[in-house]
């Protein structure tokens, strides 16, 4: 970011589905994903993805989370990893706000 300042470009991109639980034999915990927002913050990025899915590892992919909310709401669908990531997003946010 302070390179693109000095050369006058700012062009803040999107931080997009860079992580998450489901997808490969890493798990990511919830330390994991506010670093990664925190990172994405610092960085002036556009947005971030708190990114979910399927259980790939899992024949028919459950809990699949945002992918089909038919039966139940995202929030019923998270895991307990997930879960402390949403309630922490916001003081996460306020934290940022509050630096300098």
């Amino acid at each position: 970011m302070r390179l693109m300042k000095e050369i006058g470009r700012i062009v803040p991109v999107h931080y997009q589905e860079p992580l998450r639980r489901g997808y490969a034999a890493w798990e990511p915990v919830s330390t994991d994903f506010l670093t990664d927002l925190r990172g994405a913050l610092k960085g002036g990025a556009a947005g971030w993805c708190f990114h979910n899915g399927g259980q790939r590892t899992k024949p028919d992919e459950q809990p699949r989370r945002s992918f089909d909310l038919r039966s139940k709401r995202l929030l019923d669908r998270l895991d307990e990893e997930e879960m402390k990531v949403v309630n922490s997003v916001n003081s996460v946010l306020l934290d940022h706000q509050s630096q300098p």
